[in-house]
This record gives C-alpha cells, structure tokens and sequence, in this order.
C-alpha cells in the first residue's frame, strides 16, 4: 500500500553529506526495528479485534445527541481532532452538515466552559472525558464542572447513557476518574498503560471518536500498518530531522496545503515538542497551513534567519473547487486565472512556495499525497510518530517521558493552596 511518497527537493543546493546522512538513516532503520519488536503500541495500532467494540458503542452513545462535549488535554485530545477533521469537523462548510456538534474542551478558560454550557441542551448533550492516569488537573477541573452540570439538569442516572470515559486500570492508587465511572456505572474503555497520550492517537483514545464520525476505523489501522511494513520514509524523515539540525537547521516547519490537515499540524507539534525535547537537546516545531501561511510565515522563513527545515504535505487539486469567474472585475489583470479553478490555484501556490524556499538554499521536503482518507491518514499519523521515535533514538533522548513538565505541576497545586 503505498499512500504517499516523500522527497527532498534541491538536494543539489544544499551541499549534503550524503555518507553522514546514510549513516543517521540506518541507525534510524535500526531504533525502528527495536521498536517495533519490543513496544506494545504498534501492535494496538494495526489489531483490529476493538473496531466492531469501538464501533458499536460509539453508535448507541450518539443516538439521541445534538452535541458531545470531548474533555482531555494535550495527546488526549489533538489526535482525534486531527483524526475528525476527515469528516469535515472545524473545516470551513463542512459543520453544518454533521448530524452533531462536537465541542473539543482541551484547555482550561475562566471563560470558556460556562459559555457553552450556557448554550446547550443538557437533555440532548453528552460527554467522552480522556485521561490516563484520572489526574489530570485540567481534565479533572472540567469533567468537575460538566457532570455537576449534566446531574443537575438530568439525575445522576442520565450520566450511564450519556457519558463516555476512557482511562487507566487501576493501580496502587484508585483512579479517580475510574472510581467516577464506576459510581455513575459510566462505560469505561481502558487506555492502554504502556501508550502515553501523544502516541495514542491509534488507540481508542482516538479511534472512539472517529468512530463516532462513522470513518472507517479498519482503513485507519491498514494504513498505519503500511508504515510499520515498510517505513523507509519516516526513517529518512529522522535522519534528515538531525541531519539539518545539526547543521544549524533547528527549526522543523510542518506546512499542509490542506484546511482538513490544520489540526494534523497542531497535533505534530505536541509529538515533536514533548518527545524531543530532552537534556538540553530538541528540534523546535512549528505548524504552518497553506496558503494562508504565505501571508504571514513565510516572510520570516525566507528573510529571516537560515535556520528552518521545511516539510510540506501536499495533494494535486488541479481541476478541483469551484471554477474562476474574473471577468466580475474591471480590467483584465485576472485574465491569466480564467478558465481555472481553486485548486489550480492551490496547486500551483504550493509549488510556487517550495520552489521558492528551495532557491534560498532552505531544506525543502514534500510529502506527496494521492488522496488524503482514512487509509491515508492513518498513515500519516504512524509515519509521524515513527519519525519522531526514530529522531528521538538518533538524539539519544527518550521520546516517551515528560520529566521537565513535573515542576510546574507542582508548583500549580502550591499557589493554588495560596488563593
């Protein structure tokens, strides 16, 4: 299955170090062989024995609701957004057709909560609530809020058939989370305690809600799986990713020419960050999308300092949208767009930039899709995470720990103390 291909354009500009760059990709090769044999999240993204589960209480939990409210922070949330936005969800033109409206709560707003609640229906409104461990502080704050809410318009009863809650087993200590499901006999699906949030997107933590979209779960895991079989792309994407950063590239740009991939890029951004950045080491991303980004981004990528490597995920629309009508407007300074439409423009745009940015002697790589479905971004999800697994190996950092984050933690519960 070969759903998309990946190049580096101008590589003649660049003066690369090809022996350099062969040794970092086979030792990529190698910490994804390892992976592979040894980590139990590859073997939940591709097992395809929890779709019909998934599937099946996906459609008695809609049944009946006009909105869901989705509560988790950071890999509990962003990667079935990113997954989501297949089925249009956040994309221009495309909510008003859902049979629901999802509202995806991963950040806390003194704000924010009390104004939705404020504008909808309790009797029709349900909620997933995603935590790992069942202490996430911001998690827990909200799920507070909502299920006081919902108990209070609709019984504590209601909660059994209109909530949905994923999390850990038990363990030394209670899960609170867990402990809330169990007193309110809300349904539990286990988050698996080897796959920490960023990486779980290929779980139920993100397959639960696709499924809720009706997008087709086994296409998701096939094209995961194409990844794992063969993941000669995300290797070279590592190997490159360290490669320029070692070279004074230390900026990674994700920039998709796709309205239905802007939460993709927001997702690549917490996998890279997080995993990456380690003991003094890391490779900063940034998310761009195409072509609005053009008017604002890529005056700094291409005047500002020579330190970005730019990777572009890119679709030919040529021929696709609505078709130009110039001649609406005086003069015949648009003439040269008659007969054409928005994705010849989009198509042309995307060019245009790469080419550009590559004249300047910057790092360009395109990631070619045929088509971007379920297959497709499944696998998209794995290639990303392989690289970031691989790139994390070859900086010699662990891409599955968060050590630095625990201060602040800390620190939140002591000033909290002090209000």
């Amino acid at each position: 299955m070969n759903l998309y291909e990946a190049h580096i354009l101008s590589e003649d500009k660049l003066d690369i170090d090809q022996n350099r760059l062969s040794i970092l990709t086979q030792k990529a090769k190698k910490a994804l062989a390892i992976k592979f044999a040894e980590m139990p999240f590859f073997d939940v993204a591709t097992d395809m024995s929890d779709i019909d589960e998934l599937n099946k209480l996906a459609q008695k939990f809609k049944t009946g609701l006009t909105d869901i409210v989705h509560i988790g922070c950071g890999g509990s949330s962003l990667g079935a957004q990113a997954l989501v936005q297949l089925a249009g969800y956040g994309c221009v033109g495309s909510d008003a057709t859902k049979p629901f409206n999802i509202h995806f709560l991963d950040n806390l707003d003194a704000l924010s909560l009390s104004n939705l609640l404020a504008g909808l229906n309790p009797k029709t409104t349900g909620v997933v609530i995603i935590s790992k461990s069942g202490t996430t502080l911001e998690t827990v704050a909200l799920a507070s809020v909502y299920l006081d809410w919902s108990i209070t318009h609709n019984g504590a009863d209601n909660l059994s058939k209109t909530a949905v809650i994923i999390t850990e087993p038990h363990k030394q200590k209670p899960n609170p989370i867990r402990q809330l499901a169990e007193k309110y006999n809300i349904p539990v699906l286990d988050h698996h305690e080897g796959i920490g949030g960023r990486f779980s997107v290929l779980s139920n933590v993100g397959l639960f809600v696709a499924a809720l979209f009706d997008i087709d779960l086994e296409q998701i895991k096939l094209g995961a799986k194409s990844v794992i079989d063969n993941p000669k792309y995300a290797a070279e994407g590592a190997a490159y990713s360290v490669y320029f950063d070692q070279t004074g590239h230390c900026e990674n740009v994700l920039w998709a020419y796709m309205d239905q991939l802007k939460l993709f890029t927001s997702w690549y951004v917490q996998l890279w960050a997080e995993s990456l950045g380690k003991d003094g080491k890391g490779i900063t991303p940034i998310s761009s999308i195409g072509p609005v980004d053009q008017h604002s981004q890529q005056q700094l990528f291409l005047d500002g300092p020579k330190n970005k490597y730019v990777t572009f995920i890119t679709k030919d629309q040529s021929g696709q949208g609505n078709m130009l009508k110039p001649d609406i407007f005086m003069g015949d300074q648009f003439d040269y767009i008659a007969g054409r439409t928005i994705g010849d423009i989009v198509t042309a745009q995307q060019r245009a930039t790469a080419a550009t940015l590559a004249d300047k002697a910057i790092p360009v790589r395109f990631i070619t899709l045929k088509t971007l479905d379920a297959a497709t971004m499944g696998a998209l999800l794995m290639h990303f995470m392989c690289e970031t697994i691989a790139a994390a190996a070859l900086l010699e950092v662990n891409a599955f720990d968060q050590p630095a984050v625990e201060q602040s933690k800390n620190l939140t519960r002591e000033y909290i103390a002090e209000l």
